[in-house]
């Protein structure tokens, strides 16, 4: 298993001033980023979607998609009842050193209002008590958002998963065999809201719309796609490999992403609310399948993320973007 360094570098490092591209989105159906004021007690504005991001290129990427011309160190900070998180933290939470939950924005997409948030939680570095859970209810709560998703970088997973690759996952499933093995939810599976007809049609302009960046990305024998697989969690450090060292295929062979938030979130959602909202995680592969499970290979695997993390990011905000505006339609 990897040092604990390469996934704090993960989680915090932010690329140098990138250059984005502009997006043709079509018949200016573009996002337009909207004032955000918190309500008076630190709680996220109303919202139609809650979408929620984890990295710091992530964040970076988020917003010089979602909400162009706002930077995330414009973002608003949100840390509604930090008393009662602040506990629940460890020595290597980004959260205690920032001391807010996330950062936030309002924009709007098709119509709808769509509140974005950057969370500072991770359960990879939090405490067993997965405080992003909780993180999850109070900010669905406070929008009273219909849809949440829950999007950013990934490994790449399955046989053909490119760089920059995006999985809209039909499932979110659990494999926390570590720190938060042994809970009720640590290998559970929770399934997605079905995507609507506009949805999908949405996707496929998305995926016309990944053009405008690609050329960011290596060379490889086709341009990045929208993929429909699972997306696997876990409570360490893992990839994909070509001998699948972590055993992540023969766990779930449905699999096309691994990351370490999603089912942090679907347990949330499901297990803590009477009423939850419908569900969406929205996943690019920021690192491809690797070699092996060798130190070398994860060093590796952190090095392709520093370098193209937030240009795939880019292509997962664009999809995010396809969900949103395809939100409801025929």
């Amino acid at each position: 298993m990897p040092g604990p360094d390469l996934l704090l570098e993960r989680l915090t490092y932010r690329p140098a001033a990138p250059k984005l591209n502009p997006i043709p989105w079509p018949d200016g159906d573009g996002p337009w980023p909207q004032d955000t004021v918190l309500i008076e007690d630190g709680s996220l504005p109303p919202a139609d979607v809650l979408v929620i991001t984890w990295t710091a290129a992530e964040g970076m990427a988020l917003a010089d998609v979602l909400t162009p011309g706002v930077s995330l160190d414009d973002w608003a900070d949100y840390a509604k009842n930090w008393a009662t998180f602040e506990p629940q933290l460890t020595g290597r939470s980004p959260a205690r050193e920032s001391r807010r939950l996330g950062s936030a924005h309002m924009t709007r997409i098709g119509g709808l209002d769509v509140c974005l948030l950057k969370s500072e939680l991770h359960p990879a570095t939090d405490g067993p008590t997965l405080p992003a859970a909780a993180l999850a209810v109070q900010a669905a709560q406070d929008t009273r958002a219909r849809l949440v998703i829950t999007t950013g970088t990934a490994g790449g997973a399955g046989a053909g998963t490119l760089l920059g690759d995006v999985n809209v996952a039909t499932a979110i499933h659990a494999d926390f065999t570590t720190r938060l093995k042994g809970h009720s939810w640590s290998q559970q599976e929770w399934a997605t809201t079905p995507l609507s007809a506009g949805q999908q049609a949405q996707l496929g302009v998305a995926a016309h719309l990944f053009t405008a960046n690609s050329a960011r990305l290596p060379e490889a024998p086709r341009q990045p796609q929208v993929l429909s697989g699972h997306t696997v969690s876990t409570d360490f450090f893992a990839y994909d490999t070509e001998d699948d060292h972590f055993g992540l295929r023969k766990y779930d062979p449905a699999i096309r992403a691994v990351e370490m938030d999603d089912a942090a979130i679907a347990a949330g959602l499901m297990l803590g609310m009477d009423d939850p909202p419908e569900l969406a995680s929205v996943r690019n592969a920021s690192d491809p399948v690797m070699k092996d499970g060798s130190e070398a290979s994860a060093r590796q695997a952190s090095d392709i993320y520093k370098r193209y993390g937030y240009w795939t990011t880019v292509n997962s905000a664009i999809a995010t973007w396809a969900l949103i505006a395809g939100l409801g339609t025929a």
